[in-house]
């Protein structure tokens, strides 16, 4: 016999993960990569969806178009909270190797930028996240989307 949840079954969370308003680049990179769609018109509750905003690529994405773009998604969609722990991506090792090689294959030129900035580190902030960071805190606050972890997730 199957029992309820009990306790867990007043958490309703849907987390979706967004990378790129711009999509064309990603796509070439980021191993099943999708696209972005909002139907019908919810309405902001407890149970609206959280968007955990990552990765933003440098050199790719990492642009205030893209991340406005991002961010009108997020306001479209009535999202309750964006998680987002910065503006860059990581590399373990392994992903770094696969990372490395769509770029080469797709955008030449750009493995070596990004072996000249981050090396074989596992964290590549962009160049961009404290501009970015602005963008995002300000227009979060704007709409009245939460974006602290511990906010996001409280009922």
């Amino acid at each position: 016999m199957n029992k309820p949840l009990g306790f867990l079954s007043f958490l309703y969370v849907v987390l979706i993960f967004l990378v790129s308003f711009v999509s064309k680049n990603c796509a070439k990179c980021i191993h099943n990569f999708g696209t972005f769609s909002c139907t019908g018109n919810p309405a902001r509750s407890k149970n609206s969806p959280v968007v955990w905003l990552s990765p933003i690529l440098p050199f790719i994405n990492d642009t205030e178009e893209n991340l406005h773009g991002l961010l009108n998604y997020c306001i479209k969609a009535k999202v309750r909270g964006i998680l987002c722990f910065g503006f860059g991506v990581t590399l373990r090792e392994g992903n770094r190797e696969y990372f490395y090689a769509k770029l080469d294959e797709q955008i030449p030129g750009l493995k070596q930028k990004y072996v000249q900035q981050f090396s074989n580190a596992y964290t590549c902030d962009s160049p961009n996240s404290e501009q970015l960071m602005n963008i995002f805190q300000s227009k979060c606050q704007q709409q009245g989307i939460l974006i602290k972890v511990n906010r996001s997730y409280k009922l």
